[in-house]
């Protein structure tokens, strides 16, 4: 399972859009270059997240950014 969760995040990682100056406008295409930079980021999450050991991915599910805060 492990290896195809790194392939998927290769993948992810090696998105690349093709966009058509011609026939695309610029919104079309900053909404292209969007999705590829998106894709690219989730892959790298996915390998940092692949990459970590047992500790830290216990650590970082149970981790509360509220609990020691105070309400207002």
């Amino acid at each position: 399972m492990e290896k195809r969760l790194r392939l998927f995040a290769k993948m992810l990682q090696e998105a690349d859009v093709y966009v058509d100056s011609h026939t695309h406008g610029q919104l079309e295409s900053s909404i292209k270059y969007a999705q590829q930079e998106t894709m690219q980021r989730i892959g790298q999450f996915l390998e940092e997240c692949l990459d970590d050991d047992d500790d830290d991915v216990d650590t970082q599910l149970n981790y509360d950014p509220r609990a020691n805060k105070y309400e207002i």
